[in-house]
């Protein structure tokens, strides 16, 4: 909605736009970290070691690259469609392929990842009744009572 609003469109489209954008991204944002004691969980489960250091690297890694990745795609739209660099405090008016590489950029980037993290994430299937059970199957083996009350 952001990437393709026409210009000269009611400014108050565009705040509302936004603001279901950034819920959006809250939920993708924190939808890992809210996931993260569960698959922690299941990881000590399969492996016998709960390694949250390991992991908590891995995302960071993961993070820092897809950073990266973002940053040299949009650095390549760029550079693909004319970008005309300012020099000093002069404002340079950019072509429209401009306008259009980033937009399309916008649009095209975020359906794609939010899709792909949206797929990865229903391979992982979280219910209460899961990580109930996955937190009794650990209390019983750590020798202690079980973690929840039915």
């Amino acid at each position: 909605m952001v990437a393709l609003f026409p210009r000269g469109a009611n400014p108050v489209l565009l705040y509302a736009a936004t603001v279901v954008m950034a819920v959006g991204f809250v939920g993708a944002q924190l939808m890992s970290w809210v996931m993260f004691p569960d698959v922690l969980d299941a990881a000590e489960l399969a492996t016998g070691q709960r390694n949250a250091g390991g992991f908590t690297g891995l995302m960071t890694f993961i993070r820092g690259l897809a950073t990266a990745l973002t940053i040299q795609l949009v650095a390549l739209v760029l550079q693909l469609t004319g970008y005309r660099a300012p020099v000093g405090t002069e404002v340079v008016a950019q072509p429209e392929a401009v306008q259009w590489g980033i937009r399309l950029t916008l649009l095209v980037a975020v359906a794609v990842l939010l899709s792909l993290g949206w797929w990865i994430a229903r391979r992982y299937p979280l219910t209460l009744a899961r990580c109930r059970a996955m937190q009794d199957e650990l209390a019983a083996r750590r020798g202690g009572a079980p973690a929840s009350v039915g």
